[in-house]
């Protein structure tokens, strides 16, 4: 991410919870599901769910900066009326 998109992006995903855009109650709920399922404490222990815990929070960030470039380059597309070579 270039830095400038950054500087748009950085604030709004370090907001607190309520006002975070990225983090809605319905995200939360599949966060919480999905870990309860596969990384539960009768799966593995507190350090592996950890090291887990980090892993997929480094891919779900990466997934979520990645859909906010592509978010924002296609609204500027969309606003200016420039096509790209599609």
């Amino acid at each position: 991410m270039n830095k400038i998109l950054e500087r748009l992006y950085c604030p709004l995903a370090e907001e607190q919870t309520q006002n975070n855009p990225f983090c809605t109650p319905e995200i939360n709920e599949k966060y919480d599901s999905f870990f309860n399922m596969y990384f539960s404490s009768s799966v593995m222990t507190g350090q592996e769910y950890d090291t887990a815990s980090i892993k997929f929070w480094d891919f779900a960030n990466a997934v979520e900066e990645n859909a906010f470039e592509v978010g924002f380059y296609t609204a500027v597309k969309l606003l200016t009326g420039v096509q790209g070579a599609d």
